[in-house]
């Protein structure tokens, strides 16, 4: 499974969400030292099918970044906590795409142990 994380790096942290993505056998997309790194989620995805956008930016610019994953069709939407947007989820579920708001994928990814 690939996914798109938009925010901040973590370069310096080797137990960053991404790389215990890796470890299970998905492939977290982030800016990591040595890896491609790409300034928008259309960039990322000529070279890789993209799965779920995980958004860590602040709620006001949520929106633009849902607006530019909805043509690249990912399986999922997630807007980090504190990051809520109802006008863009509601744009998302209008594609058929689900959008969760305002939850830590880690924690819930967790709870349901996958």
């Amino acid at each position: 499974m690939r996914s798109a994380a938009d925010g901040p790096t973590h370069q310096d942290d080797p137990g960053a969400p991404g790389d215990r993505e890796r470890e299970r056998g998905r492939d977290a997309r982030r800016g990591h030292p040595g890896e491609p790194c790409y300034s928008t989620l259309t960039a990322a995805a000529r070279d890789h099918a993209i799965d779920v956008v995980d958004v860590f930016r602040r709620s006001e610019f949520a929106g633009a970044v849902v607006d530019e994953a909805i043509p690249l069709r990912p399986r999922l939407i997630w807007l980090q906590v504190g990051v809520v947007d109802e006008a863009a989820c509601d744009r998302a579920a209008a594609a058929a795409i689900p959008c969760v708001m305002d939850r830590c994928l880690m924690v819930e990814h967790r709870l349901v142990q996958v």
